[in-house]
């Protein structure tokens, strides 16, 4: 009977401790209340259009915005540098977007859309200009000197009039009238910058323009310096959809000459050349003979 209630005595404790593993493994409620939160998925943010923009517009930086995706970056995107790389190189977040600046939009894009390599093309690429001229215009490529007007503050996609000053080496007129500056042609896109390398010194920009607008400056070129100044921003100005710009033909605004800038020009005349007067010359009459002598 002893060994009956051993055996009996030994088969509750394995029943107690079976249970006692099995409660310990069972998850408690407060875990089943709070699951662990999953660590944080981190999403790029990519280049996208601010607006709708339609084909053959030069990229500024208003046109374009930073947007988060909800998926990695595709290759062609242009993903922007991560909060570490901003904060250890702060420049890093323009330099990102200063790619597409002044390239131009072979597709039109919707608000939101991203900006892909393969949808633009840069200037000095091979179909930039087949790209960004609208239909009837022409390029024109206009040497000017870099440190004249805004040249240096002027983009691709910015709009500029053309200035012409002549400086005139006739002495007989006066002082008021031997400088003049005129603007000859209005309100141009600029589609390229070629700035020099090193130093300042001459730059080319090359601006859209209609066939006649480009002869008068061809023209212009000819007669004196040309210089070109940048329009404002809050100037209406057409956006470039494809189609050629309507011939405008404004009033030209009268020219400015040295005169109407420096009144003191006025009382610096020099003084008029006074030409001597050339004595009459006598004439001697001996017989049949004359002979003609100047006077002394």
């Amino acid at each position: 009977m002893r060994l009956k209630y051993v055996f009996a005595f030994l088969l509750v404790c394995s029943l107690v401790v079976v249970a006692a593993l099995f409660i310990r493994a069972m998850p408690h409620k407060e875990a089943m209340a709070t699951p662990a939160a999953a660590p944080p998925v981190v999403h790029d943010e990519v280049l996208v259009a601010a607006r709708q923009l339609p084909a053959g517009l030069l990229l500024r930086a208003q046109d374009l915005a930073w947007r988060e995706q909800s998926v990695p970056a595709e290759p062609g995107e242009i993903r922007r540098p991560s909060v570490d790389e901003r904060a250890a190189k702060p420049e890093s977040d323009e330099l990102a977007a200063a790619v597409v600046f002044g390239a131009a939009l072979k597709v039109g894009l919707h608000e939101g859309q991203p900006i892909r390599h393969y949808k633009f093309v840069k200037p000095g690429d091979r179909d930039f200009l087949q790209t960004v001229l609208a239909q009837g215009t022409r390029a024109l490529a206009i040497p000017v000197s870099a440190a004249s007007g805004g040249t240096g503050l002027m983009f691709p996609g910015d709009h500029v009039d053309v200035m012409l000053t002549q400086t005139f080496k006739n002495e007989d007129a006066p002082l008021t009238r031997r400088s003049v500056s005129e603007t000859v042609v209005e309100d141009l896109r600029v589609l390229a910058i070629d700035r020099p390398k090193t130093g300042p010194g001459a730059l080319t920009v090359t601006v859209e323009a209609m066939p006649q607008q480009a002869e008068k400056i061809n023209v212009a070129q000819e007669l004196g310096r040309l210089s070109l100044t940048l329009r404002s921003l809050s100037e209406p100005v057409a956006e470039n959809t494809g189609a050629a710009p309507a011939p405008l033909n404004p009033p030209p605004s009268p020219p400015t000459w040295a005169g109407d800038v420096s009144p003191a020009l006025q009382s610096a005349q020099p003084p008029a050349r006074v030409l001597q007067a050339e004595k009459p010359g006598i004439r001697v009459m001996r017989g049949n003979n004359s002979i003609d002598t100047k006077a002394q």
